[in-house]
């Protein structure tokens, strides 16, 4: 995205960028190992030439995490919009494990997304960069946590002592952690059940004021 500054994620997109996002989406889908993934075969994918991606991009990690932000996006956009509607922090967690019941089945990508942020790899990154750069705060979710958490301070519904960046870094692991429990796929509904049940009430009781 250092291309002359053409690509604003939450912007609208050339048509070639998209088929490019449409691209490593696909194929991160089918959890292909992002170190052995090339350039040509994204663009392969995408049935551009390979010269047309650097129009745009400088690199293949460049390219990745830039098709990631905008996954994350649109899949925050919506979720920010849904939140609008909740009127306290215990809703919004629900909501938010509801939308991860609705999203993260078959899209290995939110995981990767997730687990990069936090990943020395190079396109671990070039993500960390690139966000920097966003202007729309809903393409981190960090900081789309920080805006559902300082509200609840600011309520007083939840605890002032805990440091809102704590906050938010337990609930993004434990979120994380939901979403890695359905991507296994082996279990029941029952389990699923439980183990929403047990996180969610776990995140309740440690940051809601008593």
């Amino acid at each position: 995205m250092s291309k002359d500054n053409r690509i604003d994620i939450a912007g609208q997109l050339p048509e070639k960028v998209l088929s490019i996002f449409e691209a490593v989406s696909d194929l991160l889908e089918q959890d292909i190992d992002l170190s052995s993934l090339t350039v040509a075969v994204i663009t392969e994918k995408a049935g551009i030439g390979k010269g047309t991606a650097y129009d745009y991009f400088d690199s293949k990690e460049e390219i990745i995490a830039s098709a990631m932000i905008y996954q994350m996006h649109n899949v925050l956009e919506e979720v920010w919009s849904g939140l609008q509607s909740k009127g306290n922090f215990a809703e919004s967690i629900e909501y938010l494990l509801q939308c991860i019941d609705d999203n993260v089945k078959g899209k290995s990508c939110i995981v990767r997304f997730a687990t990069l942020l936090m990943d020395k790899s190079e396109i671990g990154k070039k993500l960390r960069s690139l966000l920097e750069r966003q202007e729309c705060n809903n393409c981190h979710p960090e900081l789309f946590l920080k805006n559902i958490i300082a509200r609840g301070v600011e309520t007083g519904e939840l605890r002032k002592e805990l440091p809102v960046s704590y906050m938010v870094r337990m609930v993004i692991s434990k979120l994380l952690s939901y979403a890695v429990f359905l991507l296994d796929g082996k279990n029941t509904e029952e389990e699923k059940e439980q183990f929403k049940k047990y996180l969610y009430q776990g995140i309740i009781d440690e940051f809601l004021t008593k």
